[in-house]
């Protein structure tokens, strides 16, 4: 069936979908290899000394709420991304991605060089580059961030587009 000219087609936001998957990808496996080596994970949050030792239990929980964090990602992908529990779904994810970073920007460069951020599992980076694991732990939340606004922003700007269009259709 055409569409005609009073026929418009509802946006589908594919690029901010698409944002939101690779978050949604990167919570669910970073979640999943701190879940299934838990004891290196906290042993890394141990040598990392910022969290105090009365809290160091708190690192069982990071790996099962990055995976449902992950999930609730993939719903909002689907239909909600436009809506308010959409928005309000990336905005947490955002604010971990954030706190994550400044955790990580209080950790000894060195101490993070030598027992890795934790991030992504147990994996350290022999990249040569001086103080390495930060600068590419930085550079990867970054990135995240940017995908975070894109997901974000992209239904905004998708609906304005709209709007505008259907009006000056409708003045035409």
């Amino acid at each position: 069936m055409s569409e005609g000219p009073d026929q418009t087609r509802p946006p589908r936001f594919v690029i901010a979908r698409i944002a939101v998957l690779i978050i949604a990808i990167v919570w669910v496996i970073s979640g999943t290899l701190k879940v299934l080596r838990v004891d290196a994970f906290i042993d890394t949050l141990q040598q990392h000394r910022v969290i105090p030792d009365q809290y160091r239990g708190l690192g069982l929980y990071v790996g099962p709420a990055e995976i449902v964090l992950g999930l609730v990602l993939v719903f909002v992908m689907g239909s909600e991304l436009r809506k308010l529990f959409g928005r309000a779904v990336l905005l947490v994810s955002l604010l971990a991605i954030i706190s994550f970073s400044v955790y990580l920007s209080m950790v000894d460069p060195v101490t993070l060089q030598e027992s890795g951020c934790g991030c992504l599992g147990d994996y350290r980076i022999a990249s040569g580059i001086e103080n390495g694991e930060y600068v590419i732990s930085m550079i990867r939340n970054g990135l995240l961030v940017v995908l975070h606004l894109v997901a974000i922003a992209g239904p905004i700007v998708t609906r304005r587009k709209c709007a505008a269009q259907q009006r000056d259709s409708a003045s035409a």
